[in-house]
């Protein structure tokens, strides 16, 4: 009888029990659902790219336009946005350098850009002859922005949307002062 003991726990210990196999595959399924979203790209990764770059560059012409002394203006249509400096002879000309060269966007659309709540559109339809997009032939823009030395810009909400889901939607604010440029989510939360 003492023989088949031996023979029973030495069995028993060289193998695994159902309830230990499934306590370990429940928790990898654990650790995999917490670990799986910081790992891959959250839908909507072109928008929210677009969206932070966007922030970033303009935040950067916010500090330019300090550092240089000169005044620069952001101008944006649906499909593409650039950065333009005044010159001495009081014309704007797009700026060609990095990370102001003009940008043409892929998978995202500029939906609308609002001054105070109130879309741009009609103020920039309403401009004098003289401006570049209607000597050039150009569409006019959808929104500008101007952005001075002393800090001052004008206050804008710049809408992108996804080109492939019209609902997916960010904001950028751009503000003067300390509150600076911010990308707010669809729940109204800058960061």
């Amino acid at each position: 009888m003492r023989h088949n003991r031996a023979q029973r726990r030495t069995r028993h210990a060289a193998g695994f029990t159902l309830l230990e196999i499934v306590l370990v595959i429940a928790i990898l399924a654990l650790v995999t659902a917490l670990v799986a979203p910081n790992l891959l790209p959250a839908g909507g990764g072109a928008l929210e790219e677009e969206a932070d770059r966007l922030r970033q560059v303009l935040q950067l012409a916010v500090d330019e336009a300090q550092m240089s002394g000169s005044p620069l203006r952001w101008s944006a249509w649906h499909d593409r946005y650039r950065f333009e400096r005044r010159t001495e002879a009081r014309r704007w000309l797009p700026m060609s350098e990095a990370p102001f060269a003009p940008r043409k966007l892929d998978g995202v659309v500029l939906d609308r850009v609002l001054e105070n709540g109130i879309e741009q559109q009609m103020a920039i339809d309403m401009q004098p002859s003289g401006e570049e997009g209607s000597r050039t032939g150009e569409e006019p823009p959808i929104g500008r922005a101007r952005i001075l030395p002393g800090g001052m810009v004008t206050p804008l909400d710049i809408v992108l949307r996804d080109a492939d889901h019209p609902d997916s939607r960010r904001t950028v604010r751009l503000r003067p002062g300390p509150a600076g440029v911010v990308v707010v989510d669809p729940a109204g939360e800058g960061r």
